[in-house]
């Protein structure tokens, strides 16, 4: 294999933190689902119990019928959609069984690390003797960068299939046959959506420690970036409901869940629509965000380390991001405080004034803040 002096340094610049993604994806993912097959055996031993029964003696509100114990214990979906127009509608009366795992403390640390791993690979590289020992090897910039996002891509990947393979072979061979139906379709979507998301967290942490070249700006930006999609899409339901003068129903909004989707690309194992343009959209941004990657890691100047940004452009993003992400959670906040709701041009009359507001002042005052935002490198 061609510069495998340079796969191997690469390799053993992230073995340990390989190990610590795979053990998180592990207890993540896998060792959710365990705990949640192990609540769905004490789900049947309580029905087998004699409290059970006696509660169904004595209780006609919550009386179960067989039909509605079987619906209880029937495996539909990993992870339960929230809106209705897309549960089978077999079970929108009587709700199947539902996996919890993706609400662990353990799965949220997933995310932390992918996206801490994205970081450390480029952001914190700039401050050690590696990023002057990566200046004098005789490799391309953009190959050094393209051989890091393979082997990084891989260990999540790998990470991600041994967690979900493991956990639906042990629900396989766990929890009678009888009582799974899985709907496919939807299982390989949601797979497919969930694995590109890590990815795209972790491509995007790369991306923001390529354009900050300051650690404790890039890590602040990096935290607020997480915190844009859930903007946005609240902002879109927002806007949705003041065109139906706030009188839609969850059917009629079912048109934009694909959208939000689309939008809400942090959010492993949260895509609540079935629409296969999701996954795909989510692999066409992976991809850009590699080339992305890869061409700012080339032309990225050593001489603008310690410097709050790599690229003089980059200021533009991040004060029109920052301004305009910020203007609409301000106006959400003012809508929701609102009691007959605010109308579409009053909504956005005031995110525009509240944008600009903000991408004036952010200006000043990073350009006279600036020094405390930098740091000078260490030999």
């Amino acid at each position: 294999m061609r510069n495998r002096g340079l796969w191997y340094k690469e390799w053993l610049g992230i073995r340990w933190f390989a190990l610590v993604i795979f053990i998180l994806f592990l207890g993540g993912i896998f060792w959710g689902i365990f705990n949640d097959v192990n609540r769905w055996h004490e789900t049947v031993d309580y029905y087998d119990s004699d409290a059970f029964a006696e509660m169904q003696k004595e209780s006609k509100d919550d009386y179960m019928t067989a039909e509605d114990i079987n619906n209880s214990l029937t495996v539909v979906y990993l992870v339960q959609p929230n809106y209705e127009p897309f549960i089978n509608p077999a079970y929108v009366d009587s709700t199947n069984f539902v996996f919890y795992f993706p609400y662990s403390l353990f799965f949220l640390f997933i995310k932390i690390a992918v996206f801490g791993l994205g970081l450390f690979l480029v952001l914190f590289e700039r401050f050690t003797r590696g990023n002057r020992l990566m200046a004098t090897l005789p490799y391309k910039r953009s190959r050094v960068m393209a051989v890091r996002l393979i082997i990084t891509s891989s260990v999540i990947t790998m990470s991600f299939l041994i967690s979900v393979g493991l956990g639906l072979l042990y629900i396989n061979q766990s929890i009678d046959p009888d009582f799974i139906q899985w709907d496919v379709s939807r299982l390989l979507l949601l797979l497919g959506s969930s694995w590109l998301s890590y990815l795209l967290l972790f491509l995007s942490a790369i991306v923001i420690g390529l354009a900050i070249a300051s650690p404790l700006a890039g890590v602040l930006i990096g935290m607020g970036t997480i915190f844009v999609p859930n903007v946005l899409i609240t902002s879109i339901d927002k806007l949705f409901l003041m065109k139906a003068n706030h009188l839609a129903t969850i059917q009629e909004m079912k048109s934009i869940i694909p959208l939000e989707d689309c939008i809400n690309i942090f959010a492993p194992f949260n895509m609540q629509s079935d629409s296969a343009f999701v996954p795909l959209f989510y692999g066409v941004l992976a991809l850009s965000l590699t080339v992305l990657a890869i061409l700012m890691y080339k032309y990225q100047a050593i001489e603008k380390n310690g410097q709050l940004f790599a690229f003089d452009w980059i200021k533009w993003v991040v004060y029109g991001g920052f301004s305009i992400s910020t203007a609409l959670a301000i106006t959400n906040l003012i809508d929701g405080n609102y009691t007959k709701g605010l109308q579409m041009n009053t909504y956005f009359v005031i995110a525009g004034l509240i944008a600009v507001v903000l991408f004036i002042a952010i200006a000043v005052i990073v350009k006279r803040l600036m020094a405390y935002f930098q740091m000078a490198k260490t030999s």
